[in-house]
């Protein structure tokens, strides 16, 4: 079909990929390093703070995997191994008044720099204005397929992601969907980049599923955020999730059906990650905790907070592994 097509088996609940990702029985040169960016919305920002320490180590990265807004991060360092430059270029589009009118779409432009609601006139209007939009949305949600066109969607990934086919990243690329026909987790390597990004990006309910090769996609992110089982199947010595998801805290009450069945899904994808997380050799993990999926006004914050998580977990590591070799080393010298 032009693209990978991975199958769920409802037999082993398992992902089908072909006989020749084995692994190698040795290293022979830097670590091969598979990276696994998850979803998460503007969190997701903090994987550019987090791709630009890995560049900085001597890990050799061999793929890497995103699912939602890692989809959209990983197509751009797959494309120009240049973090510093697509950091460069996305704090731009944010920080455009383009953008930061798309941002009202999404709800986080109601409140001024204080945090506070406007008062006056002005709380009356936005009430009046809020009101409105939730009708609009409420029919649009009902008669169609989601709230919000996918305008906003693809005018961003216009903005940062060549026109190419998958397959012609210079790092390859995998990306992670979910395929509303079938209810098969997908994973495509070819076909258009643009397409790929704006599928494993498409929020149910939020944004329209795409229409792909007979299949229609949307984000799985939504209740799998982090999906590290994939890179195991590709031949790697080092396996490394970045995990940009929100801790679930605890609520008084849901009021409304939509509220229970949000507070659903939130609980069904901790579920879904934390039962993933043991699949990775090392988990980065930034602090981007009480950041809304759609409030990008902290970018610089949240690159930041992947870069300062990123330097502590391959510290870290690099410790470990030198003291694994030093030990070693000793052994051997005591045997001879």
């Amino acid at each position: 079909m032009g693209f990978f097509n991975r199958i769920w088996n409802n037999k082993s609940s398992a992902v089908v990929f072909p006989t020749e990702t084995a692994l190698p029985s040795a290293v022979i040169r830097a670590p091969r390093t598979v990276i696994v960016l998850g979803g998460g919305g503007a969190r997701g920002a903090a994987h550019l703070g987090v791709m630009r320490r890995i560049k900085e180590s001597d890990l050799d990265i061999s793929r890497l995997v995103g699912v939602s807004m890692g989809a959209f991060v990983g197509a751009m360092c797959a494309v120009d191994g240049d973090v510093e430059s697509i950091q460069k270029r996305s704090i731009e589009l944010i920080r455009s008044p383009s953008f930061l009118s798309k941002q009202k779409l999404l709800g986080c432009t109601d409140r001024d720099t204080r945090g506070q609601e406007k008062t006056g006139f002005f709380s009356w209007y936005q009430r009046l204005t809020r009101y409105l939009a939730a009708h609009q949305r409420c029919n649009r949600a009902v008669m169609g397929r989601s709230i919000l066109t996918n305008t906003f969607l693809r005018q961003a990934i216009d903005s940062l992601v060549p026109d190419i086919q998958i397959d012609e990243t210079a790092t390859p690329l995998s990306i992670i969907a979910a395929d509303l026909r079938t209810g098969k987790p997908i994973v495509l390597e070819s076909g258009s980049l643009r397409t790929a990004v704006e599928a494993s990006m498409a929020i149910p309910g939020i944004f329209q599923p795409v229409e792909h090769q007979g299949m229609l996609l949307c984000d799985i992110g939504t209740i799998h955020s982090l999906p590290i089982e994939f890179a195991k199947h590709y031949p790697h010595d080092l396996s490394i999730g970045v995990d940009v998801s929100q801790n679930l805290n605890v609520i008084a009450d849901c009021s409304t059906a939509l509220d229970v069945m949000i507070r659903m899904e939130e609980i069904g994808e901790r579920m879904h990650r934390r039962a993933s997380l043991h699949e990775a050799d090392l988990i980065i993990r930034p602090h981007v905790h009480g950041i809304a999926w759609f409030d990008f006004h902290r970018v610089e914050a949240l690159v930041d907070a992947g870069y300062q998580a990123a330097n502590i977990t391959l510290s870290g590591f690099s410790r470990r592994e030198n003291g694994m070799q030093s030990s070693s080393a000793q052994s051997t010298k005591s045997l001879q």
